[in-house]
């Protein structure tokens, strides 16, 4: 087993210490047996109870990177919010802790990477995708009423569905889109948080290997990379374009955004845009529409875009040619 055990910030002490420290009584949370020293134990940072790796499932390899990783917090069931009886995690929480390290983002991707080892250890993953058919959401009326202004076609193609509009907008409307509810939205952000911090070079445009097509359009303007992960990491702040890269390499979908209005007539806004995240290689994009958030004015000359929803398919009849009858079918 590894030498050293934690105390107070779970890791460190050589099993030959004294018989007076060897005397004192660390209790296990799950058995209620002394967490001895000759025994593999780890504190968490969160509650400071004690736990036999072996009672809380933690595999040798796992205690080992706990014991030895100076920037690795543990956080026990309760702390993460599982023995609540949701069997939910508190992502919320474990952004939070990231967002104190602010501005250093060398202690802000430290913390990343010890949330992530959480992460793996309590075997969170992402829901199954269940995508929502039309008839379940409720349409988006403001939406409605912008796209019949500046871009009635999409109409014809999709529905724009309503989501909350408190700064998760955009980990809202892919979270409805892919899994039918929205509740994965912070699950989501966290993810993206992570990400960016653990893979600065795709998402820095000082890197050569900034992602390609946001470096040739020059229509373009992106935040710098230290102002965009301090933005990234605060709930209910505005998402833009990096937040769409990063969120496609969580979901490993490319992700469609479509700015409504034109620009110049006949040319695309730099915010429509077909984003294929870092190793996505899959070719059915989550289709996101920016927008406005309350109400909308029909025929308005400003519009304040300020929002995101999902673009929710439409069903599509379609004419097959059987047996020298037509037929029509709906596809989904």
């Amino acid at each position: 087993m590894p030498g050293k055990r934690g105390r107070s910030t779970g890791k460190v002490f050589d099993t030959n210490i004294g018989s007076k420290r060897a005397r004192v009584a660390y209790p296990c949370r799950v058995c209620s047996n002394n967490c001895g020293y000759d025994q593999d134990g780890i504190q968490c940072d969160g509650c400071e109870a004690w736990m036999h790796s072996n009672c809380i499932n933690m595999p040798y390899a796992t205690y080992g990177m706990f014991s030895i990783t100076d920037h690795y917090q543990f956080f026990c069931r309760q702390c993460v919010g599982l023995a609540a009886g949701s069997g939910v995690i508190n992502y919320a929480a474990m952004m939070s802790r990231i967002a104190a390290r602010a501005p250093d983002v060398t202690a802000m991707r430290e913390q990343a990477e010890s949330e992530q080892q959480l992460l793996v250890f309590y075997g969170a993953m992402l829901p199954d995708v269940c995508p929502p058919i039309n008839e379940s959401v409720s349409v988006d009326q403001p939406s409605v009423q912008l796209l019949n202004d500046h871009c009635a076609w999409l109409l014809k193609q999709y529905s724009p569905a309503s989501v909350a509009g408190d700064g998760n907008c955009l980990y809202r409307a892919v979270s409805l889109s892919l899994f039918g509810r929205e509740s994965a939205y912070y699950q989501l952000r966290l993810l993206t948080a992570i990400e960016v911090l653990m893979h600065r070079d795709f998402y820095d445009v000082t890197s050569t290997q900034y992602y390609e097509p946001y470096r040739t359009d020059l229509g373009l303007v992106l935040p710098g990379y230290t102002a965009f992960v301090a933005d990234l990491v605060r709930d209910c702040t505005y998402s833009d374009m990096l937040s769409v890269l990063a969120l496609s390499s969580v979901i490993q979908k490319p992700i469609q955004t479509r700015w409504p209005i034109a620009v110049h007539p006949g040319e695309a806004s730099p915010f429509t845009k077909l984003v294929c995240g870092r190793d996505v290689h899959t070719v059915n994009p989550v289709q996101v529409l920016w927008t406005v958030c309350g109400q909308y004015a029909p025929h308005s000359t400003v519009v304040s875009i300020n929002h995101f929803v999902p673009l929710i398919a439409l069903p599509v009849a379609i004419v097959t040619l059987t047996k020298g009858r037509n037929r029509r079918q709906t596809q989904t």
